[in-house]
């Protein structure tokens, strides 16, 4: 128990002369400034940024066949062992090409004595109204006795448009054809020129009228009359007989559409014909109806009809059946 004593009275000693030099020994230097020092061994370090690395990978292969179509147009060649026959072909004239009043006249002279003439000329507005004249003359002669002819043709056409939707055409002709009988055997014979001499004359006229686009109800028509009436003055050798045929037609067409692909049509017609030698006269008239049915698309094209019809008050039925079909249809 001494020693524990003695040791802790000694130890409190140290302790307490150490306090006092301490403070002594800071007390001694008020002058100097307060530091504080850091010994230390960090040092700062950026961390490492993060990479992507991109790796190629092989493509798979495609072990499929592609499917490739081909569109090819048919040419509709046929191609034969010989060469085919070419036939020229005259060009069909286009009728919506506008209107123009053209107007010539040509004259000419031949080694026959051949005055020709021939003139033409054109009138109207171009729009509603047409009207054209024609006209030939000639006359020849050659070295024989009676070798001798001679040609007149006129012709007046017309057309005009109304304001109702409705299409007048017409059209009046003479044609004179005059010639003599030459050349006979022996030349001992003697004839009268009068009987040598052949007249040949022509009259006709024509009128029919339509309308330009259908009805309300699909209906065409187109009514149109023709007359033609010819005179021969041929003579015998003993006497002067004199011949005319005259010829009237009257047609009164109808069309019906129905749709697009169907039509009906009925007409009338009356062909009226009348021959006369001198007092003597004939008559052959005719008048028939005809119904018929259309059936129409672009590859086929049926028409089928049956007409009765009057020939010298006689009783006829004559079927029409017709049909088109068109195998190289453009298909769109």
């Amino acid at each position: 128990m001494k020693f524990r004593l003695i040791y802790i009275t000694t130890f409190l000693s140290g302790l307490g002369c150490f306090l006092l030099l301490n403070n002594a020994a800071n007390a001694q230097d008020s002058t100097k400034r307060k530091t504080i020092d850091i010994t230390s061994q960090f040092k700062p370090v950026l961390r490492e940024a993060a990479k992507l690395n991109f790796h190629a990978s092989p493509s798979l292969s495609d072990t499929a066949k592609p499917k490739l179509n081909y569109d090819i147009p048919s040419k509709f060649l046929l191609l034969a062992y010989q060469p085919g026959e070419l036939k020229p072909v005259a060009l069909q004239p286009d009728s919506v090409l506008p209107w123009y009043n053209y107007n010539y006249i040509k004259i000419g002279v031949g080694s026959v004595h051949l005055p020709y003439i021939k003139t033409g000329f054109s009138f109207g507005d171009g729009k509603s109204t047409f009207f054209n004249i024609f006209a030939d003359e000639y006359i020849s002669k050659g070295k024989l006795q009676y070798q001798r002819n001679s040609l007149t043709d006129i012709k007046l056409t017309g057309t005009v448009k109304s304001q109702n939707n409705l299409e007048w055409n017409g059209a009046l002709n003479y044609k004179f054809d005059g010639n003599y009988l030459y050349g006979y055997q022996p030349d001992t014979l003697k004839f009268d020129k009068d009987n040598l001499k052949q007249n040949f004359q022509t009259f006709g006229g024509r009128l029919s009228m339509h309308n330009m686009t259908p009805t309300e109800f699909g209906l065409t028509y187109n009514p149109n009359v023709s007359v033609s009436v010819f005179s021969d003055n041929a003579p015998t050798y003993n006497h002067v007989n004199k011949a005319s045929e005259a010829n009237s037609v009257l047609n009164l067409p109808l069309r019906k559409e129905i749709g697009k692909t169907f039509a009906f049509d009925l007409g009338f017609t009356a062909n009226l014909t009348n021959y006369r030698l001198n007092s003597n006269s004939i008559n052959n008239n005719i008048f028939y109806v005809s119904p018929a049915l259309l059936y129409k698309t672009s590859a086929v094209n049926v028409r089928a009809e049956l007409t009765p019809s009057w020939d010298q008050k006689k009783f006829h039925l004559l079927p029409n059946f017709s049909g088109e079909i068109n195998p190289f249809e453009d298909k769109k």
